[in-house]
């Protein structure tokens, strides 16, 4: 027996056992508990539900940035909803936010070009009552792709939000029931002009005895950047 049909095989007995209570719930909320189980067991009542759903009635990222002392892309996941999320804070086991992330460095607008995913990061979330939105941040790093300060810009970056399933890899336009996509442009951390830029696009060529008397990655003309205050 599968995960999906053992858990779906154990819904289907508490609920005989609850009586009718499982199905009192609102189709979106029961689906959303038992979603894997249900999409395997009940598929064309769960299409039917999801046809009608709003897809960031629950969570939703609501900012996207990037802190470029520490390269790392950040995102806010805004969790709307008491219930809805696998269980609660003492009997679980509760659900996760998943976020991948994207970056268009060549700017052709795809997002899907090999270094262009820049991975996925999560955190748990559970059924917990009281004021909301409740908050969550989540972030990858950004590798060092720098470019010299007078070649660079302004990069569209993407993030994906899927509730309790990965958003699959590669895939900038995935097919989501609950999450959204927020598209913002950042501007990552850039290197200035050094001496080895000079020598290589003059084509120069150092004398053997030089090279140990020359530091190549010297910049050229820069002002030290101001220290971040901790």
């Amino acid at each position: 027996m599968s995960k999906e049909e053992a858990a779906l095989s154990q819904h289907r007995a508490a609920s005989a056992t609850r009586g009718s209570t499982s199905r009192e719930l609102p189709d979106e909320l029961r689906l959303r508990t038992h979603f894997g189980a249900l999409l395997a067991g009940e598929a064309e009542w769960a299409g039917k539900v999801l046809k009608g759903i709003e897809s960031t009635a629950y969570e939703e990222i609501d900012c996207v940035g990037l802190q470029p002392d520490q390269s790392a892309l950040y995102a806010t996941i805004a969790v709307k909803q008491d219930t809805g999320y696998g269980g609660d804070l003492c009997t679980g086991p509760g659900n996760r936010e998943y976020v991948r992330f994207f970056a268009d460095w060549n700017g052709d607008g795809d997002f899907t070009d090999v270094t262009e995913d820049l991975g996925v990061a999560s955190v748990a979330v559970y059924d917990i009552p009281g004021p909301k939105p409740l908050s969550y941040t989540v972030a990858v790093t950004v590798p060092d792709h720098r470019r010299v300060c007078f070649l660079a810009g302004p990069v569209a970056v993407r993030a994906v939000l899927m509730y309790g399933s990965v958003p699959p890899p590669g895939n900038p336009h995935p097919n989501i029931h609950w999450g959204n996509v927020v598209d913002v442009h950042i501007q990552p951390q850039t290197r200035r002009l050094v001496l080895l830029d000079v020598l290589e696009q003059a084509k120069v060529h150092l004398p053997k005895q030089l090279i140990p008397l020359v530091d190549p990655h010297l910049e050229i003309g820069a002002l030290h950047a101001p220290v971040p205050v901790e």
